[in-house]
């Protein structure tokens, strides 16, 4: 784990303004927040809980579940407020942020954000504590590109904004969530054109599954001096030539041999440096995998976890080349990938550790529980009787 910093900031959590009353009263909140403050403490995850009635809800008493949770269940501290929806409201965003941050060292995780209607068929304080979340037929799906795209909950439609991620969204420059196509989700749109059939797949996410086929990526895709690279593989069977190939070529390499080890290597003007490290990767399950790059030293990871390491890398990085590709190495037609991609990311800044094993918790198939990490808060949004 990183060394804490000294926390600076105020953690939020509330609902859309001007669409709720504060309780008791006629009033419209023009900024509403169940809570804002500090959590009770800088080390641990809490899970929040905020409360919205319906208009017809005349009482000024809040909810008996709205407030702050350990991991354990305990009830450790109340919310501020919970609130009443304004007649003829047909809409409820969830807002969650840390504000007033001076301190651009300091990390505040969020994770699991969800609304529910409240009419009996909602999980409990305790499915929520104790994993309900992990469980993907239990997560919402979200089109985080800022258009207010509706998600799935439960079986309702709500309409949501953005979903702000920004501790594993700092410095992303390229992300490819390979839903059949090579569309870069991020306002860059390095975009990638399909070569062959490489169809979109559910298995338990979406993903795309390759054999001849790839993507061919733009020569450039935001990054210079430095880079961290990640993404999802599962195997299918044995690649052709020999290495499944993620990220190819020789300029920015990701690969894994047939053996099971993860392969990882760049160009500089100095020459070729790549090397293997870890195993596991062919036994069919899906992994993540992927590198960062300081400029002089490459850092290797399998699943959160760092499993190599090579320094001394000399020479300026060749960060702009033509045959990019994603499941072929490069212009080769001897290398390719044989298995199942998904969630293809590059960051233009190198992830520390604890960053990495977060974008690998938050971004796993299935996710059985929240890790310890730095300020964490995990949040809940109820919406009590609509």
């Amino acid at each position: 784990m990183q060394e804490l910093v000294t926390p600076i900031g105020t953690t939020y959590l509330g609902c859309d303004p001007g669409d709720v009353y504060t309780l008791g009263g006629l009033t419209i909140n023009n900024n509403p927040y169940f809570w804002y403050g500090d959590p009770p403490n800088y080390t641990d995850w809490f899970l929040y809980v905020g409360n919205v009635f319906p208009y017809s809800y005349g009482l000024s008493t809040k909810h008996s579940e709205s407030g702050i949770y350990n991991t354990s269940g305990t009830k450790v501290a109340n919310t501020l407020y919970d609130f009443r929806f304004k007649s003829g409201t047909t809409n409820a965003r969830h807002r969650t942020y840390l504000y007033y941050c001076t301190n651009t060292a300091n990390r505040q995780y969020f994770a699991y954000p969800r609304v529910d209607v409240c009419d009996g068929t909602e999980p409990s304080i305790s499915d929520l504590i104790n994993g309900l979340d992990a469980d993907p037929s239990f997560q919402s799906t979200v089109q985080d590109d800022n258009r207010g795209d509706p998600m799935s909950i439960q079986k309702r439609e709500v309409r949501i904004s953005h979903i702000n991620s920004d501790s594993i969204n700092t410095g992303l420059v390229a992300h490819w969530k390979l839903n059949g196509t090579g569309y870069d989700s991020t306002d860059n749109h390095y975009n990638g054109n399909v070569s062959g059939t490489a169809p979109s797949v559910i298995d338990d996410t979406t993903s795309m599954d390759f054999t001849s086929d790839y993507i061919v990526l733009p020569n450039d895709v935001g990054y210079t001096s430095q880079f961290s690279s990640f993404c999802w593989f599962k195997h299918d069977g044995a690649p052709t030539g020999g290495y499944h190939i993620i990220w190819g070529g020789q300029e920015m390499e990701i690969s894994i041999p047939a053996a099971g080890a993860l392969r990882t290597g760049v160009l500089t003007s100095a020459g070729r440096f790549c090397t293997n490290s870890g195993s596991g990767l062919t036994d069919g399950n899906w992994h993540h995998v992927g590198f960062t790059f300081n400029g002089t030293q490459r850092v290797n990871y399998i699943d959160g976890q760092h499993v190599g390491t090579t320094a001394g890398i000399t020479g300026n990085l060749t960060y702009t080349f033509a045959n990019r590709t994603m499941g072929r190495y490069g212009a080769s037609t001897s290398y390719y990938l044989n298995g199942k991609l998904r969630d293809a990311r590059i960051y233009d800044i190198v992830l520390d550790a604890t960053e990495v094993e977060l974008l690998y918790e938050t971004t796993k198939t299935y996710q059985p529980e929240l890790k310890q990490s730095e300020y964490g808060v995990f949040t809940k949004g109820k919406i009590v009787g609509v």
